[in-house]
């Protein structure tokens, strides 16, 4: 019993810790596209891949933000995968893994 109260309260604290991923003011510019656009230049890709039970909307964020910061202002999505997996004691973990290819369109 010591055990299970002893790993709730480092669960507990640990999740206080996690830091929540909002959009910066760049990645809210960032469009999000499935095909390649005709006027844009590849700047290079920007790849997530998360657990800590972070929703798959901050692990895109995440994604965007990444883009934002290379200068890009589109994300093309190659691949985009979600997963949980979970223990007896913890509950389950969610996961996420995109791939997108960050991009400089003229609009």
């Amino acid at each position: 019993m010591k055990k299970i109260l002893m790993t709730m309260c480092l669960l507990m604290i640990v999740s206080a810790c996690t830091p929540i991923r909002s959009l910066t003011p760049g990645g809210e510019l960032i469009k999000v596209v499935t095909e390649r656009p005709d006027n844009c230049r590849t700047i290079g890709s920007a790849i997530d891949t998360m657990g800590d039970n972070l929703s798959y909307e901050q692990s895109w964020n995440f994604v965007r933000n990444s883009a934002a910061a290379r200068g890009a202002n589109t994300i093309r999505v190659v691949e985009s995968h979600s997963w949980s997996h979970g223990g007896a004691v913890i509950g389950p973990n969610q996961f996420h893994r995109h791939r997108a290819w960050a991009m400089k369109c003229e609009r």
